[in-house]
């Protein structure tokens, strides 16, 4: 059985410094080596970096600001419509959240902080 070896960029979208550490520690950790995380402050950063790297997954980190949450949502329909082959994950704050990106087709994650 042959390994697949091809290197897989993983794009995050995210504001808060502290989660970014966390979750650094988190994938960088445990993706071995034939995944590339990139982290982005937002959507406009990714959009540059987009056109040139084939992303096979990005992530979404939405926060509480309209206007971001907004733009994330768009953009990440925009993926969705122009590449069916990346994996689209939003990490929502709460049900709330997740049920407002619900009728999106994205795979999404609900944090919870006590």
């Amino acid at each position: 059985m042959e390994k697949d070896l091809t290197t897989r960029y993983v794009a995050i979208v995210e504001k808060c410094a502290m989660t970014e550490v966390a979750l650094r520690h988190i994938l960088i950790n445990e993706s071995g080596k034939n995944y590339r995380i990139q982290f982005f402050k937002d959507t406009m950063a990714l959009k540059r970096e987009f056109q040139a790297r084939d992303f096979s997954a990005i992530i979404f980190s939405l926060s509480g600001n309209r206007r971001s949450r907004l733009e994330s949502l768009l953009f990440l329909h925009e993926i969705a419509r122009y590449c069916p082959d990346t994996q689209r994950i939003i990490l929502a704050n709460d049900e709330a959240e997740m049920r407002l990106v619900q009728p999106s087709d994205a795979f999404s994650l609900t944090r919870y902080f006590e």
